[in-house]
């Protein structure tokens, strides 16, 4: 789930830049388009700025928005591995078998069905 989901965030990072790219291509074309109209040089370049500030407004909120979403998702993230790590360190609680190496009278065939516990 963890590696699909940094793969999916990898994409929306890569969509956010294309957009970005989009974007100033397209101010770039309003800029081009207000220059080229000569007759009120201070209202365009007024309209232009206001219009410049509410784009880069509103994309720096959906960009906190995004990223707020994000750092939602990455700490779910955290909170399933801590759960899932800290149910490795539970002792079993199914018989282990101790093997004395040093004294022990039995081959391993008596072992194993020693091992088995009581029928």
């Amino acid at each position: 789930k963890r590696q699909w989901l940094n793969y999916f965030l990898n994409i929306y990072e890569i969509k956010i830049q294309e957009y970005e790219q989009q974007y100033q291509n397209e101010f770039i074309k309003l800029e081009s388009l207000f220059s080229n109209n000569n007759d009120n040089i201070i209202n365009d370049t007024t309209t232009l700025n206001n219009i410049k500030e509410y784009i880069n407004n509103r994309t720096n909120r959906l960009r906190k928005d995004i990223y707020d979403k994000m750092s939602l998702f990455q700490k779910r993230i955290l909170q399933n591995r801590q759960r899932s790590s800290s149910t490795k360190n539970v002792i079993g609680v199914t018989p282990e078998a101790y093997l004395d190496l040093i004294s022990n009278p039995f081959n391993k065939c008596q072992w194993n069905y020693l091992s088995l516990g009581p029928s």
